[in-house]
């Protein structure tokens, strides 16, 4: 028996070693044939996953006459979509992937197909692959500025830049990226992936008076930046990830996050946010904050307009620059950390024992009804903890 394996080896190694590159005694294994580009001394073949055929397909062009929005919906492979001034006609670049090399490859390759459909206005492109094929398709297509634009893929990311109307992208398994884009509406959501948004405008000439913007994730960060959306009412959630948020402005803000930090900085807009397990930080916003945490810090700086923040477990600290609409801090289990800048302007209500209360202002202080009461300005704070300090100071010049 081992000299018959033995002679069978010797037989399967001399095939390969002398293959010219015909597929067909590989075929009849089901495994492909040898590829040259990759061939060493003794047994080789192409397995899948191991190698792999990229090919650019023939452009596709299709007068964008009559369209106002185009739909791209993939299965595997990234879809890339960008407006362009004085776009007359819709521009598809194809790059087909799948796993193996040889006739099999090419064979596969030849049966795919685009469909397009056309239907009041709207092309809607989907790629066609053979059944049983490991062939993707990755998708790069220029389209005029103004159209609309929607795209969905389970595997891969998507990206669309420089369009001027509404955008719906969803990824299954891979990131969303959008940028330098004009907006009425969009809607941004991935299952397991990061949403990157950047330099958003209000659509140009649109008749609506309000705007929509909503940003969900169910495993993966959110980052939006220079978004300038004055009308818009705006709503973000990831259940796992950070969420980020940077020289922005929304009619109305909403942010939910799971497990993650979340970070404002320069955020001007009336906003709820709710986190279960991570930190809350804003940095010069503007508009009335209400932020609740389950377990997490909460760090404000430069508080412009009322806030309540609210904490089961974790520390709130809070800088403020001057005179501002009413603030409520209230923690469970943690400390209070309040700087006041202009402190003479300031009347605080502390809730807590007299020893969990450390006055350092200069500012009056007397006690009745087991409240605290500090200073006598037109500016009202209220504080209350359960199990931790409360720490009020005198900020200097800012």
């Amino acid at each position: 028996m081992l000299v018959l394996i033995f002679f069978v080896g010797m037989f399967i190694n001399r095939c390969v070693r002398q293959s010219s590159g015909s597929s067909d005694f590989w075929d009849i294994f089901g495994i492909g044939a040898p590829s040259s580009e990759h061939a060493t001394p003794g047994f080789h073949w192409n397995l899948p996953g191991v190698n792999e055929t990229t090919r650019p397909l023939p452009d596709v062009t299709i007068p964008a006459a009559g369209m106002t929005a185009i739909t791209v919906s993939n299965t595997d492979g990234e879809v890339v979509i960008t407006g362009k001034d004085g776009q007359s006609d819709i521009m598809v670049k194809q790059t087909v992937s799948l796993t193996g090399t040889g006739r099999r490859a090419d064979e596969d390759i030849a049966a795919y197909r685009l469909d397009q459909k056309t239907d009041a206005g709207t092309l809607t492109l989907k790629p066609v692959v053979p059944a049983g094929s490991s062939l993707t398709v990755s998708f790069d297509i220029t389209v005029p500025k103004a159209m609309s634009v929607a795209a969905d893929t389970t595997d891969g990311r998507i990206s669309i830049a420089g369009t001027d109307g509404s955008i719906t992208a969803h990824a299954e398994d891979g990131s969303v990226s959008a940028s330098n884009i004009a907006v009425d509406s969009a809607d941004f959501s991935t299952t397991d992936g990061s949403i990157t948004v950047s330099n958003v405008s209000a659509k140009s000439g649109a008749a609506q008076t309000t705007y929509t913007l909503n940003v969900k994730t169910g495993d993966g960060s959110v980052t939006l930046s220079d978004i300038t959306l004055p009308l818009a009412k705006a709503d973000v959630s990831s259940n796992d990830g950070s969420v980020t948020l940077k020289s922005s402005a929304f009619s109305a803000l909403r942010v939910k996050a799971g497990d993650g930090s979340v970070t404002f900085s320069g955020v001007k807009s009336p906003m709820t946010v709710q986190s279960a397990s991570g930190s809350v930080t804003a940095t010069d916003c503007s508009g009335r904050m209400e932020i609740a945490c389950s377990d997490g810090s909460v760090h404000l700086s430069g508080i412009k307009d009322e806030v309540v923040a609210d904490t089961t477990s974790g520390t709130i600290t809070a800088s403020v620059p001057g005179a501002t609409p009413p603030l409520r801090l209230e923690t469970s289990d943690g400390s209070l950390d309040l700087t006041l800048f202009s402190a003479d302007d300031f009347t605080i209500r502390a809730f807590a024992p007299k020893e969990q209360v450390h006055n350092s202002t200069g500012l009056a202080q007397s006690e009745s009804g087991g409240v605290i009461t500090i200073g006598g300005g037109a500016a009202v704070v209220t504080l209350k903890t359960v199990g931790g300090q409360i720490n009020i100071s005198r900020g200097g010049t800012k």
